[in-house]
């Protein structure tokens, strides 16, 4: 059925896992005892989002790329790096999983939860449809509170022997899945979900490292970094993601499109009153001067036509 799983089949009985994040990143999973009357409809959230991988494009997973409509990304789980393990006394462990993974290998290992925990606020994040799958399981994973609060205006009832008004059902579900996780692969439809389930991990973070080797070598023949800049670039992408957003963008949008020759760089750093960031040949960035280097690069930095002040653009965009 699958082309990712060719293995995969909805024979068997669906598992729902329903958990919150801590903030320490990690997953805490419950299981929902599941009636076979609901199964059909668990199993159609899951072969509908399988069907729409079909009609998407795969792409490599990019930390800071941006999803089309018709595409997806994947990450094969080898990348995903482990964790240290929170040891107890004579533990050997070493390392631990990321929380994600092991909340789909875990399947039917989570604690169940009573019908009396289930109607107290449980405050959840996240539920996951789960099917066996060979020796393991694969998970259909949401980032969404199934109990979260229903739409004003709208009257719920339930059909029995005749129809009754209820005032909150336990759960609501809808049929959007945001990322899919498989032996080996994970397949990811939001781009900003896999960031909150992997929190408990650094995930992918070379590509800052690769990032990086992109910048030092488009200045090394004009302008070079000097080693200490270099290292200091690199510890302030390294602080977060708005930071490392900034060099993603700048090597796959801007360095692109500029033709970067020593005397012209010279000239505008200059001009923007940057002669600093210049010394013995090279660039030589601190802490404090690696926000002005981004801005400068990025194409920022300007002056009033009028008053001929400097002036920053917080944002910018083409003119057609």
């Amino acid at each position: 059925m699958s082309a990712l799983w060719p293995e995969l089949s909805f024979e068997e009985d669906p598992r729902l896992i329903i958990g919150y994040r801590k903030p320490n990143g990690k997953i805490e999973c419950y299981r929902i005892r599941l009636h076979e009357d609901t199964f059909n409809e668990f199993r159609e959230i899951a072969t509908s989002t399988i069907c729409r991988l079909d009609t998407k494009q795969p792409r490599p997973y990019e930390k800071f790329g941006a999803l089309e409509e018709d595409e997806y990304f994947i990450l094969d789980n080898s990348s995903i790096p482990n964790k240290p393990a929170h040891k107890q006394r004579n533990d050997p462990r070493t390392e631990e999983i990321a929380s994600a993974l092991a909340m789909v290998a875990d399947t039917d290992l989570h604690p169940k939860l009573s019908s009396d925990a289930i109607r107290s606020p449980l405050k959840m994040n996240l539920y996951m449809i789960s099917y066996p799958i060979g020796s393991s399981y694969i998970g259909f994973v949401r980032q969404t509170n199934p109990q979260r609060s229903i739409s004003p205006g709208y009257r719920y009832f339930q059909y029995g022997d005749n129809l009754k008004r209820i005032n909150k059902p336990d759960f609501v579900f809808d049929n959007w899945i945001d990322l899919i996780i498989g032996p080996e692969k994970v397949v990811i439809l939001s781009d900003t979900v896999v960031q909150m389930l992997f929190r408990d991990v650094e995930l992918v973070m070379e590509s800052v490292v690769e990032n990086m080797t992109v910048v030092v070598e488009a200045f090394q023949d004009q302008l070079p970094l000097a080693p200490q800049g270099i290292e200091v670039l690199r510890n302030f992408c390294d602080r977060g993601p708005r930071n490392a957003k900034r060099l993603y963008d700048l090597v796959h949008d801007r360095l692109i499109d500029l033709n970067l020759d020593s005397e012209n760089i010279i000239q505008a750093l200059s001009k923007h009153g940057l002669d600093h960031l210049m010394s013995n040949g090279e660039l030589n960035l601190t802490d404090e001067s690696v926000p002005s280097f981004f801005d400068f690069i990025e194409g920022r930095l300007y002056h009033d036509d009028h008053t001929h002040e400097p002036r920053r653009a917080d944002r910018y965009s083409k003119r057609r």
